[in-house]
């Protein structure tokens, strides 16, 4: 084995993900987590979104369903999200204009965070040389010269003497909440400079119980929002046992309400009458949940001259994008396939680690804060650079033609899905079909 002992601090996706690729590569593998794990799958307190709409990209799937064969059918069977086949059963309005019906050859799932969550821990469990300590906070970090070897610990509710969990490998995947630049800055290290879009986007949710006299033709339909003139999008995502989930989001502070009178006339705002007219006379089944913490942070670990060796730093405690897109469980995916890479190689260098996975970082980036920033209001502590300004206006043309032109659809989706690179957008041939839907529309 490369490794002895390797700790991943938190329990959600990244960190599940993180430790089943270090399964492969170390003695033992600890998973701690501030959190207690319920023993059915439910929202917690350390995963404060995990209420809402959690899309899995294609290239999500496709790996979890390596490092954990037969998820897919698991998926099926227990989670009650039905398999979508994404332009033939998703149903999207851009600009005024309900996208047309393609065959992209994929399928993937609209699901709840818990179900999924419970699912991966249970299998990465199965592994001999893991173990989960949950109700377990990560304090500090143990230093020994330049790199890091361990962990400080205290156990919750109680609190108590802490405890040092030596580890020759330290993944820190706690997410939106890490502690970790205030630990490197306690321990005299530069803290990396932080790159903060923020749309002051919010989201509300709520499930209801499907109208037997409501029969929608797609199982996941988006009313997406088309800045700068139209700001506030829907969703209905259709879930087994005639459930449907339902999610409004506003920016610059427009938050939905949370009240059912509110909900419902947020709702009927949306530039189609669709959703509003589908949950209008429908039996909520949940109260409201909201949430507000959707800026795009990127910590730039990768730009440090120093930084402690055997400190991997990942998923949104690296990179946090604005979750209401939907690529968090597929980045953080992607961030632990580059330490698969890497120790496949024999290649213990973090710094190596933290390169590679902000090239990784920054195509979900590039859609995620670079769309925030067409809202009116977005606030940006960095100077866009003239090209980044042509990206994110090509990007803006790219969505309009998926409206007119299928081709451009189907193209988008599988960059969308991180199927095929984003290069596939910028062909000749695909460039005069984006230009050309401009004329169209």
């Amino acid at each position: 084995m490369l490794l002895k002992h390797a700790v991943v601090i938190g329990g959600g996706i990244a960190g599940l993900l993180h430790a089943r690729v270090l399964a492969d590569h170390a003695e033992q593998v600890t998973v701690i987590d501030r959190d207690q794990m319920p023993e059915q799958p439910e929202a917690r307190a350390g995963v404060p979104q995990g209420a809402h709409i959690h899309y899995l990209m294609v290239r999500g799937l496709q790996l979890l369903d390596e490092w954990f064969p037969g998820l897919h059918d698991e998926i099926d069977q227990r989670s009650g999200a039905p398999r979508v086949q994404i332009g033939i059963q998703t149903r999207y309005m851009l600009y005024q204009t309900w996208q047309p019906s393609i065959d992209t050859g994929m399928h993937t799932y609209v699901l709840e965070r818990p179900h999924l969550e419970d699912m991966v821990r249970r299998r990465l469990l199965t592994h001999d040389n893991v173990r989960l300590m949950d109700r377990t906070e990560a304090v500090d970090l143990v230093f020994e010269g330049e790199a890091v070897s361990g962990v400080v610990t205290r156990k919750r509710p109680s609190g108590g003497e802490p405890e040092t969990i030596l580890a020759d490998l330290v993944v820190e995947a706690s997410g939106r909440s890490s502690k970790a630049m205030n630990w490197l800055e306690k321990a005299s290290y530069v803290r990396p400079q932080t790159h903060i879009i923020d749309a002051n986007l919010g989201y509300a949710t709520r499930w209801y119980a499907k109208p037997e006299t409501v029969n929608l033709d797609w199982p996941i339909l988006y009313v997406l929002t088309s800045p700068p003139a139209q700001t506030r999008g829907g969703a209905i995502l259709e879930h087994r046992g005639g459930r449907w989930l339902v999610t409004v989001a506003g920016t610059n502070g427009d938050y939905p309400p949370t009240d059912q009178a509110g909900f419902l006339d947020f709702a009927r705002s949306l530039p189609d009458p669709v959703i509003y007219e589908s949950i209008r006379d429908a039996k909520p089944l949940t109260d409201i949940v909201s949430f507000r913490n959707t800026a795009n942070r990127w910590h730039a670990y990768e730009k440090l001259d120093r930084v402690p060796q055997r400190l991997y730093i990942t998923g949104d405690a690296a990179c946090e994008v604005n979750p209401v897109y939907g690529q968090g469980m597929t980045k953080a995916a992607l961030n632990a396939r580059v330490l698969q890479q890497q120790l496949a190689a024999g290649l213990v260098d973090n710094r190596a680690f933290f390169r590679e996975i902000a090239s990784v970082n920054d195509n979900f980036w590039q859609a995620a804060a670079g769309g925030d920033l067409n809202y009116p209001g977005t606030t940006n502590n960095q100077t866009e650079t003239p090209i980044q300004r042509v990206m994110r206006a090509y990007l803006t043309a790219v969505l309009r033609g998926t409206v007119r032109d299928e081709r451009v659809a189907y193209a988008f989706h599988r960059v969308l899905n991180m199927i095929d690179p984003s290069t596939t957008l910028m062909t000749p041939g695909m460039l005069m079909r984006v230009l050309w839907a401009q004329r169209t529309s």
